[in-house]
């Protein structure tokens, strides 16, 4: 069922609210030992909020009860590197194993306010930095619609729980693809919010403690946003977590998020069925026609409709590295190893060895850090970047929006993503430009996996794509429960 769906359920008093968390944390022990997605729980608040709930709505009217909160009595789970209070939150690093924090992000805070029922904690990648979901800490977390391949990443827990029925939704993290990409390959929906319109309080690197110091350059361009089964409960859950929150100094002040467009003649669509990018693989058939399905119904519901540019997007990983080096940080290494000495050769023959203390990803990754030459171009790119997002805006306009593949293959097979690093650059160049992203499922392919593409906006236009995303799932039926045996 959708977020919205049980929501009413529980107003109309059909199910109790302990009864619908009992469903979810019985659905989480049926999968979790087959999906390794949940990694921390929080059952016992869990059931004591329902109680108390289920108190509360015992003593309302009718018409009261229409008032509740929109999320009352839901329950829903979260990516590990958002603060929880008194969770880990190791991000997957073993030099982070017993960390525990004690304050809520603020997003989490929101949604407990509108009547959330927090569940757990889900697995990410090493540091977060990688999309497939594997990690010293806690390993690999699979797809619940075929176990050998993998859940995406970062916010791969997420995408995998959700669709497999044992949470309602959840809020993920992105700053290359980590919310879209689980959401494309786990079959459900994901919104990467447009930069800054979401306080970061409570992920890596902003805590209240540190706020005041994660401003200008420091700040980085991750954005959190919602996963959830439709699109509907994501713009429940965009409304409520969008907004300054006085402790990021970096959230916009004056971002206003508009009604969804009912009337599809009002939207000016652009297709891009196989982008070509630096580094990026060529897209799959089934998902270039996944493109070309939505952008031929679009047209048939009356919005206008044009073939962009396959080469729109070509330096892509030129815009999204110029960005990321941007960003005045520690070196990856020292956040790797957090601080510690650490040698390359040797712990690449620990891998090798099976007795790994990092990932196969994050190694290279660091590795590959070091050597970077080109960090001399960063200036030269940005300013083409920023030459590119204006001829982008103007394009768009206040009416536009991009289809195109969240990713170029169907959920690869576990591993398979190291040998094609650079595919996640379809999300990425989102990212550097600070646009808005929603990943919509279309389907499911002959051999039963996910289908997905996501919906672009410009800047603060949020809710085109939502807009969209809804219409879409309107026409192609949204999100397929998988019919693998997850027990």
């Amino acid at each position: 069922m959708k977020a919205y769906e049980i929501a009413a359920q529980i107003r109309s008093q059909e199910k109790t609210v302990l009864q619908v968390v009992e469903e979810h944390i019985s659905q989480i022990q049926k999968v979790n030992s087959t999906l390794n997605a949940v990694i921390e729980t929080s059952y016992d608040q869990a059931r004591e909020s329902a109680r108390s709930k289920d108190q509360v709505i015992a003593k309302l009217s009718a018409e009261e009860k229409k008032n509740l909160p929109p999320l009352f009595g839901v329950p829903f789970t979260c990516k590990e590197m958002i603060a929880n209070r008194g969770l880990r939150s190791t991000m997957g690093s073993i030099h982070h194993r017993e960390r525990v924090l004690q304050h809520n992000a603020s997003v989490i805070d929101r949604i407990l306010a509108a009547g959330g029922i927090f569940l757990g904690t889900t697995n990410v990648p090493e540091l977060g930095f990688w999309f497939e979901c594997d990690n010293v800490v806690y390993g690999e977390t699979r797809n619940p619609y075929d176990l050998k391949r993998t859940c995406g990443g970062s916010s791969g827990g997420e995408g995998a729980i959700i669709s497999a029925g044992a949470s309602a939704f959840g809020i993920g993290s992105d700053i290359g693809g980590s919310i879209r990409l689980p959401a494309a390959f786990c079959g459900i929906f994901g919104h990467k919010p447009s930069d800054r319109v979401v306080p970061l309080t409570g992920h890596f690197p902003l805590y209240p403690e540190t706020a005041h110091e994660i401003v200008g350059k420091k700040y980085p361009f991750t954005v959190m946003g919602p996963l959830a089964r439709s699109a509907a409960d994501l713009e429940i859950l965009f409304r409520l977590i969008v907004g300054p929150d006085e402790i990021d100094q970096n959230t916009k002040t004056d971002f206003r998020f508009q009604s969804l467009v009912k009337d599809p003649e009002f939207l000016k669509v652009f297709f891009l069925p196989s982008p070509r990018i630096h580094g990026v693989s060529e897209t799959e058939d089934d998902i270039s026609r996944s493109v070309q399905h939505a952008a031929r119904y679009l047209k048939e519901l009356g919005s206008s409709v044009e073939e962009a540019d396959s080469k729109l997007f070509l330096r892509g990983l030129d815009f999204w590295t110029a960005r990321a080096w941007s960003i005045e940080a520690q070196e990856f290494t020292k956040y790797l190893s957090a601080g510690e000495p650490l040698s390359y050769h040797k712990e690449f023959l620990r891998l090798m060895l099976g007795r790994r203390k990092y990932t196969l990803p994050s190694l290279l990754t660091g590795f590959l850090d070091q050597m970077v030459a080109e960090r001399e171009l960063i200036d030269d790119r940005l300013l083409d970047l920023q030459k590119f997002k204006s001829q982008l805006s103007r394009m768009l306009g206040r009416n536009g929006v991009i289809l195109m593949p969240t990713h170029p293959r169907k959920a690869p097979l576990l591993h398979s993503t190291y040998t094609r690093p650079f595919d996640f650059i379809c999300t990425g160049v989102i990212n550097a430009l600070g646009f808005p992203s929603t990943a919509v499922p279309m389907g499911l392919s002959s051999e039963g996996l996910p289908l997905s593409l996501q919906v672009v906006a410009a800047e603060d236009q949020d809710h085109l794509c939502l807009s969209v995303a809804s219409m879409l799932e309107t026409g192609f039926g949204g999100y397929q429960a998988p019919k693998a045996s997850l027990s």
